[in-house]
């Protein structure tokens, strides 16, 4: 991603900014006067975890704000951005909730994707391991559970490894589990030694008894959880993702407004129903949320430092 498409990256971003004052003041659904009617515009939205960094999406749609602006959206689960950013390029997706992954593609020269709303800049993980890991170095040699290879829980995982003056590369391996849910149940059931996890599965890791090791979130400000479209249908859908962008801003006003609904929101997407979990994975998830999400420059350049360890084009991106 070089200069001139950061510069770009911003510029779109400014739908966000532009959106941001129209949140209902009362947060308390799709209600409010309606201005001349639009057509409906059908949009295929993926969200890529379980977890309350996908909150605003899930607000959006279970709260009628998509449609209160307009929009018909099929939201689907994608078990991972590297799927779903592969989804994006194909057309079968209009906007994905994801992190890293259109960083990638475009750094590699395979794709031409845009950040358009970032409710949060901090990476929603933490680095968990088994309470017989006492020391850093007793992970020498063992196994760390992640979702994908190349996915941001990779990076995330890396970035708290390195936080504890470990080699990712040399001194552990990566175990591919799917889902930080399925990180935990490889706790549990021995496959794994440590992995990286975010709420509301963290919650249930400590509870189970594991140690903390790294709150990944307090590294470095980061992309992830950021809605992401295709340039090609960005630029012939403007007045669309200006009402998808709206909706969002609108959902982000409920969730901090709202507090006991958007945790039934979250525990519906998540099959929780543990009260106590779900009032401190929203408390967790709230506590980090932008009034104005707009996609954060210092943030696409760490990213940009950390790719760069394994992208050469990273190198000389700005």
């Amino acid at each position: 991603m070089k200069a001139a498409a950061l510069a770009r990256l911003l510029a779109i971003a400014l739908v966000a900014s532009s959106c941001a004052g129209t949140a209902p003041a009362g947060g308390s659904g799709a209600g409010g006067s309606a201005s001349a009617p639009v057509a409906r515009a059908k949009l295929v939205v993926a969200y890529t975890a379980l977890s309350g960094n996908q909150l605003p999406a899930w607000v959006a749609k279970e709260r009628g704000f998509f449609e209160q602006n307009g929009l018909d959206v099929d939201l689907q689960s994608v078990a991972n951005g590297q799927l779903a950013t592969g989804a994006l390029l194909a057309g079968e997706l209009q906007v994905a909730q994801i992190a890293i992954e259109p960083m990638q593609v475009d750094l590699t020269g395979s794709g031409d994707l845009v950040f358009i709303v970032a409710p949060q800049i901090v990476l929603p993980f933490h680095f968990y391991a088994l309470p017989s890991i006492k020391d850093p170095a007793d992970l020498k040699g063992k196994s760390v559970g992640i979702t994908a290879l190349g996915s941001v829980t990779n990076t995330a995982a890396k970035m708290a490894l390195r936080s504890l003056k470990l080699d990712p590369d040399k001194d552990v391996q990566m175990v591919v589990l799917n889902s930080t849910p399925n990180v935990l149940t490889g706790l549990q059931g021995g496959a794994v030694q440590a992995g990286i996890m975010s709420s509301p599965t963290t919650i249930r890791a400590r509870e189970a008894g594991m140690r903390e090791l790294v709150d990944v979130s307090r590294l470095a400000s980061f992309v992830t959880g950021w809605h992401v479209v295709s340039r090609k249908y960005l630029e012939a859908n403007q007045d669309g993702m200006r009402r998808y962008t709206k909706a969002i801003v609108q959902a982000i006003a409920f969730e901090i407004r709202q507090p006991a609904e958007t945790q039934q929101i979250l525990g519906k997407y998540t099959s929780i129903s543990d009260a106590a979990i779900l009032k401190e994975s929203y408390e967790e998830q709230a506590g980090q949320l932008r009034r104005t999400p707009v996609p954060d420059l210092q943030a696409v350049r760490n990213v940009l430092d950390e790719l760069s360890l394994t992208i050469p084009a990273a190198k000389t991106a700005s």
